[in-house]
């Protein structure tokens, strides 16, 4: 019966070990994960990075004295193998963080553009600070199809901050990936971003006309500055109020 228990014990502990590991690593996924979907933030700063970090090797560290607890119930023949597979499993969490981060990384690719606080999007009421945008908000887009203007919905309204952007014209504060809608040399519609865009081009209006860029500045911030990128339905596109006027922008969906 001793020997039978002594059989049982190696590997019930060594599945138990993995599997609390793994359970808590699901955690610090879901953790990370959620909280980038939840508030539309993927960009870290340093601050939240080294806390990142911190946490991660905490959380690692804290399995060194369990491994060496639970190593004792494990017989002289496994016991090395027992504490080199579990260590190999307590630096699952910095491996969590790591992906996180990558995965932030990776998602500032596709939504680079964006404006900087205190624009205005235009609504089928009015105007709305761009900051101020909730889920299910109205907003108004340009259908090319039909050519007229429609209603689109806020699906989303991701956040993250710079340290430079474009003025044009000295109201619009935007960042350099961002697509506007312009005017082609033909008279048809065009999506070209920021930082391509050079003086005397034409951007579209809300009544289709045109407004010409006689000023374009590149700004650089000492402190990071929080810029938005609303996601909406289709047509994917929504209008921005630049002075006495309003400019198609994409989405950048």
């Amino acid at each position: 019966m001793r020997k039978i228990i002594e059989r049982i014990k190696i590997p019930l502990t060594i599945v138990g070990t993995v599997l609390i590991t793994t359970i808590l690593t699901f955690i610090l996924f879901f953790l990370l994960f959620s909280t980038g979907e939840l508030f539309g933030f993927y960009e870290f700063t340093d601050n939240l990075l080294f806390l990142l970090f911190l946490l991660a090797l905490c959380w690692s560290l804290s399995t060194i004295p369990l491994v060496f607890l639970f190593s004792r119930f494990v017989s002289q023949t496994y016991r090395i193998k027992f504490k080199i597979y579990s260590f190999i499993l307590s630096t699952f969490p910095i491996a969590a963080v790591v992906i996180r981060i990558y995965y932030s990384l990776s998602r500032l690719s596709f939504y680079h553009g964006s404006f900087i606080e205190g624009t205005k999007v235009l609504t089928p009421t009015g105007t709305k600070l761009i900051e101020n945008l909730k889920v299910g908000d109205q907003i108004i887009g340009y259908e090319s199809e039909v050519n007229r203007n429609v209603i689109s919905n806020v699906q989303k309204n991701r956040t993250r901050t710079t340290e430079d952007y474009y003025l044009i014209n000295n109201a619009l504060g935007v960042t350099s990936e961002h697509p506007l809608a312009i005017r082609r040399t033909n008279g048809l519609l065009d999506w070209k971003r920021v930082r391509e865009l050079s003086l005397g081009e034409k951007i579209i209006s809300y009544d289709m006309g045109d407004v010409e860029i006689y000023s374009l500045e590149k700004r650089k911030i000492q402190s990071p500055l929080y810029v938005y990128n609303p996601q909406v339905s289709y047509p994917n596109n929504y209008f921005i109020i630049v002075g006495n006027t309003a400019i198609l922008a994409h989405n950048k969906h």
